[in-house]
């Protein structure tokens, strides 16, 4: 009876020892998971970042091109009034 209660105890006490170790690599798991979700997020976010980044450039490329054309036009109206100033039209 003292031997199957001694295996009984050691049994027991193994099955402890893995519920502590199932519940650590479980905790674990659940670290890197976690860490791997923030690394994911991390990266979406530095890509909209770019894509905004890319978009910004973009409008100001087009603002500048806008400008160009506006002093384009008012120099070509500038130089119809004066050629019409002058009686020239």
């Amino acid at each position: 009876m003292e031997a199957e209660v001694k295996e009984l105890k050691a049994i027991l006490n193994e099955l402890k020892r893995q519920q502590k170790e199932s519940e650590k690599l479980q905790k674990k798991m659940i670290d890197e998971w976690e860490e791997l979700r923030v690394v994911a997020e991390v990266k979406e976010l530095k890509a909209i970042l770019s894509e905004r980044e890319r978009q910004q450039k973009e409008s100001e490329k087009l603002q500048k091109q806008m400008i160009e054309e506006w002093k384009e036009m008012k120099l070509q109206l500038q130089h119809v009034l004066s050629t019409k100033d002058r009686g020239i039209i």
